[in-house]
C-alpha cells in the first residue's frame, strides 16, 4: 500500500500538484485508516490533505481517476457479470448486421453488442488482471496491449473469425475490423497509462512520451508542454527546409555569362553566374474539423503550419464543424492562442457535416485550387449518416496538385460505423493515420519537402 501511494505522490507532483514531505506522511496516514477498499472514500481522504488550491484539486482528481483506475474498486462491481446471449447463426439481430453472424465467445459477443461501455468495462478488468500500472517504459507499449486482448478473449475471437473466413470472408472481414477498434482502443488506454507514469519521473521523460502519444489522449495539463515541442520542431524543420530552398534557388551554372564576365581576367573565373530560376511558389490549403476528439489533432496542424510561416507563407486555413469557414486572416492577425480560440467560437458549434462543409469551401475556393496547390483534409470522415458530397472531394482531387487525407482514427475504423472514408479516400493522392505528434512532424516535413 505504502509503494502505491508513493507512486501515486509522484504523479501528483509530474502534474504540478505540490505534495510536501509532511503532506505525504498524512496521505499515508489517511491511506491507512480509510483502506484502499473503497475508491470514494480513499478519493475523499486524500484529496483533503494532498490539494490545496481549486487548481490543484482539479488536478488531483484527474490524476486519481487515471491512476487508480484499475487498483481501486468498489464492491459491487466485483460480481460477475451477466453476459448477452450469443445468437445463433442465421438469427441477425445487431451481432449479425452483414459480419457474417454472431460469435460465440465472450469477446465476440462483446464487440457484437456494439456497446461501448461495456468495452470499457472488460478492458478496465482485463488491465487489472494484467497489471498495467506496473508499465514503465513506452517499449512497452505494444506488450501491454497484446496482454490486454489476451486477458479479454482474442485468441478464441482469433479462432472464430479464421473459421468463418473459410465460408464467409467478407463477414470474416467486418469481425477483423472491430478487433482492430477494439485493439486501438486498447492501445490508447496503455498509452494513458503510459503518459501517467512518465510525467512522475519528471518533465524530460514526460517530452520523449508526449510525442508518440494519441493526441486526443492529453488533458489540459498538457497543451503547453505539447506547444513547446511543436515550436522546437518547426524551428528544426525551418532552418532544415531553408538552407534546402536557398541551395535550390541558385540554379545552374551559367556558362556563357560566366565567361563573358570574367574576359578581362585572361580566362581566370573570379565571378561566377548561375542561371535564375523562376520560384513558382505553391499553395497549400488545409481543411481541419475542429469537432470532438478530432478538434486536438486539428488544433495541433494549424499551430504547426502557423510556426513554419517561414517556410511556407502561402496557406489559407479552413475549419468547419457544420459551416465552413475560412480564418487564414484570423492567424495571420493574432497569436495562434487567441486565433484557435477564436476559429472555434466562430465555427465549432453544431453536428459535424463534411457534405455542408465542402459545398462552402466549393462556394469560397475551389476556383482557386490549381495544378500547383496541395490540398490537406484533417478529419476522420465521420458525417452522421449525411450526404459526404464526395463528389465534391473528387472535383478537388482532379484540379489540386496534391490531395492529403489526414485521420485521426485508426485505419481499421475507417469502414465503421458514419465513416464515409471509403467513398473519400479513392480520391486522395495519400490517407493515412495523423495522430500523434510524431505523425504531425512526418506530416509537415514531407509537405515541406513536396512544395521545395
Amino acid at each position: 500500500m505504502e509503494r502505491t501511494l508513493a507512486e501515486f505522490i509522484e504523479v501528483l507532483r509530474g502534474a504540478d500538484v505540490r505534495v510536501s514531505p509532511a503532506e505525504a506522511i498524512e496521505g499515508m496516514q489517511v491511506a491507512g485508516l480509510v483502506g484502499f477498499e473503497s475508491r470514494h472514500r480513499l478519493k475523499q481522504g486524500l484529496s483533503l490533505v494532498l490539494a490545496k488550491s481549486h487548481d490543484e484539486k482539479l488536478r488531483f482528481d484527474r490524476c486519481f481517476d487515471d491512476f487508480f483506475r484499475f487498483g481501486v474498486q468498489e464492491k459491487p462491481d466485483e460480481s460477475p457479470r451477466k453476459q448477452p446471449m450469443p445468437e445463433q447463426p442465421g438469427e441477425g439481430g445487431a451481432s449479425s448486421g452483414g459480419s457474417g453472424g454472431g460469435l460465440s465467445s465472450a469477446l465476440g459477443v462483446m464487440l457484437g453488442t456494439d456497446n461501448p461501455g461495456e468495452e470499457d468495462l472488460a478492458l478496465a478488468r482485463a488491465a487489472r488482471e494484467v497489471g498495467l500500472q506496473n508499465i514503465r517504459m513506452f517499449t512497452q507499449v505494444g506488450l501491454y496491449t497484446a496482454r490486454l486482448m489476451q486477458a479479454m478473449g482474442s485468441e478464441e475471437l482469433d479462432a472464430e473469425i479464421a473459421a468463418l473466413e473459410s465460408r464467409e470472408p467478407l463477414g470474416a472481414q467486418a469481425w477483423k475490423d472491430r478487433r482492430e477498434a477494439l485493439r486501438a482502443r486498447a492501445r490508447a488506454l496503455v498509452e494513458q497509462q503510459m503518459l501517467l507514469r512518465a510525467e512522475a519521473r519528471g518533465r524530460e521523460t514526460a517530452e520523449r512520451v508526449l510525442p508518440r502519444i494519441n493526441l486526443s489522449q492529453l488533458e489540459q495539463r498538457h497543451q503547453q508542454r505539447m506547444k513547446e515541442l511543436i515550436r522546437r520542431i518547426a524551428k528544426k524543420l525551418v532552418a532544415i527546409h531553408s538552407r534546402r530552398r536557398k541551395k535550390a534557388r541558385r540554379g545552374q551554372l551559367d556558362i556563357r555569362k560566366t565567361l563573358r564576365g570574367n574576359a578581362a581576367y585572361g580566362g581566370h573565373l573570379f565571378h561566377l553566374r548561375w542561371k535564375a530560376r523562376r520560384i513558382d511558389r505553391p499553395k497549400v490549403f488545409a481543411i481541419c474539423d475542429i469537432s470532438g476528439s478530432v478538434a486536438s489533432v486539428s488544433r495541433f496542424l494549424m499551430l504547426f503550419l502557423y510556426s513554419v510561416r517561414e517556410v511556407l507563407p502561402r496557406v489559407r486555413v479552413f475549419v468547419f464543424c457544420s459551416k465552413l469557414g475560412e480564418v487564414t486572416d484570423l492567424f495571420r492577425a493574432e497569436e495562434p492562442e487567441v486565433a484557435l480560440a477564436e476559429a472555434d467560437r466562430l465555427y465549432g458549434i453544431g453536428g459535424t457535416d463534411y457534405g455542408r462543409a465542402l459545398r462552402d469551401f466549393e462556394e469560397l475556393a475551389l476556383d482557386d485550387v490549381d495544378n500547383r496547390s496541395t490540398v490537406i483534409m484533417l478529419g476522420d470522415g465521420r458525417n452522421n449518416y449525411g450526404d459526404p458530397r464526395s463528389d465534391i472531394w473528387q472535383s478537388i482531387y482532379r484540379r489540386a496538385r496534391y490531395t492529403l487525407w489526414l485521420n485521426p482514427e485508426a485505419r481499421a475504423n475507417w469502414q465503421l460505423g458514419d465513416s464515409e472514408m471509403r467513398r473519400y479516400a479513392p480520391y486522395c493522392t495519400r490517407a493515412e493515420v495523423c495522430a500523434t505528434l510524431r505523425d504531425l512532424e512526418r506530416v509537415v516535413s514531407r509537405l515541406l519537402d513536396n512544395i521545395g
